[in-house]
Parts: C-alpha cells; sequence; structure tokens
C-alpha cells in the first residue's frame, strides 16, 4: 500500500529545500536572529537591527501574560464556569511558554545551528553517495500540516478579534473594562477592532513561528537523518567520497582505522553519534521539558474546551482549538518516531558485535552508545514515550472534566 502511494505521489528529492523554505515562512518576523545563506544556516550579527524584534516579541508575550493575571485578578470571585477560566488560563500559560522558548532560542542558537547544518551536510553526503531518491511522506506531511497551521491560525484570530473582540485569546477580552460578557463587543469601534486584529496576526505568528522552528527544523529534522543513516548502516554496503565540508573531513582524518580495515561505513556511526550529541545539546535544560508540558497542556485545554463549550463559543475560535487539538495529535506520531533512532541504533549495535569480524570492531561496537535524545529528567525518547506523554494528557483532561 505504501508503495502504492509513493508511485502516485511524486516526493520530492530531498528533505533540504523543505527545511529552509518553513524556516523562511516561519521566521517571516525576524525574531529568531538565524538566516540561510546557500542552503546553510548562519547566526545573525547581534545589533539592533536584529534584536529589535525578538524584543518587540518578548514585550507583547509579557503584555499578554499580564493581561491575563489582571483578567484573573479581577474576576476571581465572580461565578464562571470552569471553562471560562481554564481558557483564559491557557492563553496566559501560551505567552509564558513562547516567552521561555524565546529566551532559549537566542541561548541555544549557535548549537542549533550547528545541528542543522551538521544535518544538511549528512543530508547532502548521502544523496551524493545514492542513498536518497526520496524524502519519507510523513515529513512531507507533517511540513503541509505547519504551513497549512500557519495560514490558517492567524486570519482566525485576527477576524475573531474584529467579530468578537470581547472573547479569549484575542486581548481585547482581557484588558476592555467594557466588555459585559465574552459575546459583547465591548463598545469598541471598528478602527480598534481593525488594530487589535492587526496585533493578534502578528502575535500568533510569532507563537507559531516559535513553536514551528523549535519542533520542524531542530527537532524533527534531525531524527529524519539519524533514521537514513541507520537505514544507510543496515545495508551495509556505503562508501566514502572525500568531502570539503569541514564538518565530515574532520570524521575522515580521525577514522583512519576503519577505512584500513575494510568498515569504512562505520565512520557513519561516529557521524550519528555526533548528530545526536548536537541534537541534545540544541535540546538541552529546560527546553524539552517545557516543550513536552506545553504540548501536553495545548492538548488537555483544546479538547477540554471543544467538549465542554463547543456550542458556546464563536466558531473561529472553535476552529483554533481543532487545529492545536489535531496538531497536538501529531505530536504523539512525532514523539513515536523519535524513538526509533534509538531501538534501531541499539538493533545495529547488538548485530554488528555478534557478526562474525575482527576483535577491534566488536570491541569498537561495545564503546558504542545508542542514539538517545533525552529529555531533560534522565529519560530519553523510547517506544513508550508516546503513550506515556498522551496518558498525562488523559489524566489532565479527566481531572479537569470533574472539576
Amino acid at each position: 500500500m505504501g508503495s502504492i502511494i509513493l508511485d502516485l505521489i511524486k516526493l520530492p528529492a530531498s528533505n533540504i529545500p523543505l527545511v529552509l523554505g518553513i524556516h523562511k515562512i516561519s521566521n517571516c518576523t525576524k525574531i529568531i536572529s538565524i538566516t540561510v545563506v546557500a542552503k546553510t544556516f548562519q547566526l545573525s550579527k547581534n545589533n539592533w537591527q536584529t534584536l529589535f524584534p525578538t524584543l518587540v516579541a518578548l514585550f507583547l508575550t509579557t503584555v499578554h501574560i499580564a493581561a491575563s493575571l489582571n483578567w484573573f485578578r479581577t474576576n476571581f470571585l465572580v461565578p464562571l464556569p470552569t471553562w471560562k477560566f481554564v481558557l483564559v488560563a491557557y492563553t496566559g500559560f501560551l505567552y509564558g511558554v513562547i516567552t521561555v522558548g524565546l529566551f532559549h532560542y537566542e541561548r541555544v542558537r549557535k548549537e542549533a545551528v550547528i545541528l542543522v547544518n551538521s544535518c544538511i551536510h549528512a543530508e547532502l553526503k548521502l544523496m551524493r553517495d545514492g542513498v536518497i531518491h526520496h524524502v519519507n511522506l510523513y515529513f512531507v506531511l507533517f511540513g503541509a500540516l505547519v504551513i497549512s497551521t500557519i495560514a490558517v491560525v492567524p486570519v482566525a484570530i485576527s477576524l475573531a478579534a474584529l467579530i468578537r473582540p470581547c472573547t479569549p485569546p484575542v486581548i481585547s477580552s482581557l484588558i476592555i473594562q467594557s466588555c459585559k460578557d465574552w459575546g459583547h463587543d465591548g463598545d469598541s469601534g471598528l478602527i480598534m477592532r481593525f488594530a487589535v486584529g492587526i496585533l493578534q496576526y502578528y502575535c500568533w505568528l510569532i507563537i507559531l513561528g516559535v513553536v514551528v522552528n523549535g519542533v520542524y527544523i531542530p527537532f524533527l529534522y534531525p531524527i529524519e537523518i539519524k533514521l537514513l543513516i541507520l537505514n544507510f548502516l543496515k545495508s551495509r554496503n556505503g562508501t566514502l567520497i572525500q568531502t570539503s565540508n569541514k564538518f565530515l573531513d574532520e570524521f575522515y582524518r580521525t577514522q583512519q582505522n576503519f577505512q584500513k580495515s575494510g568498515h569504512r561505513h562505520l565512520v557513519w556511526y561516529r557521524i550519528l553519534q555526533l548528530v545526536s550529541t548536537n541534537h541534545n545539546n540544541a535540546w538541552t535544560q529546560p527546553s524539552m521539558p517545557v516543550g513536552i508540558g506545553g504540548i501536553v497542556v495545548a492538548e488537555t485545554v483544546s479538547l477540554y474546551i471543544l467538549v465542554t463549550s463547543h456550542d458556546q463559543i464563536p466558531f473561529l475560535v472553535l476552529l483554533i482549538f481543532i487545529i492545536i487539538a489535531v496538531d497536538c495529535m501529531c505530536m504523539y506520531v512525532v514523539f513515536k518516531i523519535a524513538s526509533y533512532p534509538y531501538t534501531k541504533s541499539c538493533q545495529f549495535i547488538e548485530f554488528m558485535k555478534t557478526k562474525d569480524g575482527t576483535k577491534w570492531i566488536k570491541r569498537f561496537m561495545s564503546s558504542c552508545p545508542p542514539s538517545r535524545l533525552t529529555m531533560g529528567d534522565g529519560t530519553f525518547f523510547d517506544r513508550l514515550t508516546a503513550f506515556v506523554v498522551w496518558k498525562k494528557s488523559m489524566d489532565f483532561l479527566i481531572t479537569l472534566l470533574l472539576m
């Protein structure tokens, strides 16, 4: 069935154009000071011109957090339905996560550039060796999902600001004091609604820019490269070709024993280890716990809103939470895929250790750890991670429904 689908759909031959294109789309606000030059990522110079979009984004997220807290201060004793408190709390929480994401990206942007560039160079090398003929279908589908989310959600939230300015997550609903209820227009004029709509459009471009530049590019793309390398190692028919890339040349100079022993393809396992190390460096604390926690909360709140108040909120807000719920469900698939490099690398190590070969090769493979993506709490992505994260989300959802 899969081969029939691939025959009907002409997939691109490389992941690189998709990665570069999604980075340019998601970073249209320039909040992440990384540029693309000649199919490689480069750090932008730290000056006011590059830092200004990030400072504006931090200011806007802080304003939204303060507005949410102020709403709780004024309505804490008001007898409102639980779902309204949950919706406003999620608005503040979302902007809090984005604030952490902006600070973290500025902190590890050098590591992120090294990670993505190493993946690009490894993929180019695999293409020259004839290993890659087309990208995996799931990577294209996730890319299409990302682009559709960026296209739909900011438009929906800006239209909600025009039609229902007193309904969260629109910021005017948290600031305008004349809002009698969430269905009221707050006695605001068309010009003010239009201005708030533009502001909300920009704010959600910031939110999606941080999420996409965190999840699709430095999270999923390295996983895809790891799987391509492991599939190449499994075939055990790779050959080395000299390259002008400093990243790969360093490995070739330090792995002469592999070339002399006839096991030159094992150099790629060292490249896999470096990609794994760069992956963990880019997702250092507190990014992974914050990211997973944000996904769990987003899934829980979106499902809670859809179950309890789908007939009480405007269609545009309902559409936003439907998209959030679908995207979060797809993230469980991503978590499942994130476990494949670990299981496949374990299988490859065990195979090489039991294969008839020199003692030197067996000793070398015994010293090789499997490819692990850590989660920040001493654990790593394995086959049960997606189920465990999903279970936490369902536990929180049940708790909210019982309140």
